[in-house]
């Protein structure tokens, strides 16, 4: 059995500008830092997502989807499934919100480490 996928659609940098904007009030702007491996070796440049408030990358991704949501969609409220950093990206960007129609449901694998289930959003 084969698959065929769709192409992905190339993304237009307005789109990038506007995401910014829907999640500049969520997330935290993080700096980028220079790398300094000596001379004669590649210019590396790391992204400090680490300093966001759930210390990971996903809450952007998370932040942008939950703003784009139609109210039909926010009363119906926003679930993951998520060991990690995606399901607290959701709940981070869902209480941000400060919607109280938007609710949340984190559903965890067994396996999830406490300190990843247990935390505050």
């Amino acid at each position: 059995m084969t698959t065929s996928l769709e192409p992905v659609r190339p993304i237009v940098l307005e789109e990038i500008h506007e995401a910014r904007k829907r999640i500049a009030g969520t997330i935290v702007r993080t700096p980028l830092i220079r790398l300094d491996l000596g001379p004669g070796l590649p210019d590396v440049r790391l992204k400090l997502e680490n300093l966001q408030p759930i210390n990971a990358y996903k809450l952007r991704g998370a932040a942008n989807a939950v703003a784009l949501l139609s109210d039909a969609e926010r009363r119906r409220g926003v679930w993951t499934i998520s060991a990690g950093n995606a399901g607290q990206g959701v709940a981070y960007a869902a209480r941000a919100a400060g919607d109280d129609h938007l609710g949340t449901e984190f559903l965890s694998l067994r396996v999830s480490p406490a300190g990843e289930i247990l935390r505050p959003w």
